[in-house]
């Protein structure tokens, strides 16, 4: 269906349109704030088999990091990530199927950007938190694998990193949103309260 004032809206821009404007609602906010805490518990424990691998079969972890001692403890970072993602990723979905004449297209273009992304996170962070001490990573250490960059990031990395940001976005994304869309309001600022206080209790107890 066409919307309303836009006789050329084309129904497959209006179902990818996620657009701007509802960074002004409370409902756009709120469902942040929910995926916010959800994905900081939930990203590290899916983290945690990944980096398990790295350590067992490349050492590219410190098999005493967090994200293998602590997998339940809350990593911000990924609940920013999601945010991020909600925020400029999922409009730029939309933008890439309107223009691109095939969404095939649209998703190969999203992938080859969400690789990059990654690239941009892994050094990011690298060079603020993996700065070596005495010739040791405290974090990871990539500096001798091929297709390192910048001895920060690895392009394997980025590989599954574009690889995951392109299933969140057009998979896992408009699915969470179907589910929050269907709570009432009163349902869903609750629910939004409940898990606030959970995140808020788990991390007092593994950050202490």
């Amino acid at each position: 269906m066409a919307q309303k004032g836009n006789p050329t809206a084309s129904p497959r821009a209006s179902a990818a349109g996620v657009g701007f404007s509802r960074l002004h609602t409370w409902p756009f906010w709120r469902t942040m704030i929910l995926y916010f805490c959800i994905v900081s518990v939930v990203g590290h424990l899916i983290e945690y088999p990944y980096c398990w691998l790295g350590m067992t079969f490349f050492g590219s972890v410190d098999p005493t990091s967090e994200v293998l001692t602590n997998p339940f403890k809350p990593f911000f970072v990924y609940g920013v990530g999601v945010v991020m993602c909600c925020v400029l990723l999922e409009p730029f979905r939309g933008l890439l199927l309107r223009r691109c004449t095939r969404p095939s297209t649209a998703l190969l273009v999203f992938y080859v950007v969400s690789v990059f992304i990654g690239m941009a996170f892994e050094l990011t962070q690298g060079f603020l938190q993996n700065q070596p001490v005495d010739g040791v990573y405290p974090l990871w250490d990539v500096s001798d694998y091929p297709g390192n960059i910048l001895g920060q990031a690895w392009i394997v990395n980025d590989i599954f990193i574009g690889a995951l940001i392109t299933l969140i976005v057009w998979v896992v994304l408009p699915w969470a949103n179907s589910l929050v869309e269907r709570l009432r309001d009163h349902s869903a600022n609750r629910l939004c309260a409940i898990v606030v206080i959970a995140t808020g209790i788990l991390t007092v107890i593994t950050y202490l």
